[in-house]
């Protein structure tokens, strides 16, 4: 048997708390992926022209490397998503034509004391 919920507020910002987590950590893979491969190939490029005068260096994929590259990655997401959320609202209002409402307009002075009440 289905049961027939209604979401709560709550209920609505829970899930949105996941995805934000969710986009968050896509972020960060999303950063870390190509500063990885980069930092790969310059740590290995480095790793071979200093290995080359003497043999017996190993070259290590994971260390503290990747957990540099980490930090950077992490860095990068929490500027990307600082920059893009600043002044969200604002840039939301401004895209989507609204306007302040009209005190003279009586539907819209209505309209601004149930918003006032909430």
């Amino acid at each position: 048997m289905l049961e027939n919920r209604f979401k709560t507020f709550w209920d609505i910002e829970e899930e949105k708390t996941h995805r934000i987590y969710i986009v968050f950590g896509f972020l960060i893979l999303v950063y870390f992926i190509p500063i990885f491969v980069v930092w790969t190939f310059i740590s290995y490029a480095i790793h071979v022209r200093r290995s080359l005068p003497s043999v017996g260096r190993s070259f290590s994929l994971f260390g503290t490397d990747t957990m540099v590259v980490l930090v950077i990655a992490g860095a990068a997401t929490a500027l990307h998503w600082y920059y893009s959320n600043k002044h969200m609202v604002n840039r939301a209002l401004f895209y989507l034509g609204a306007q302040h409402p009209d005190k003279r307009d009586r539907y819209h002075s209505v309209f601004q004391n149930v918003v006032d009440e909430t």
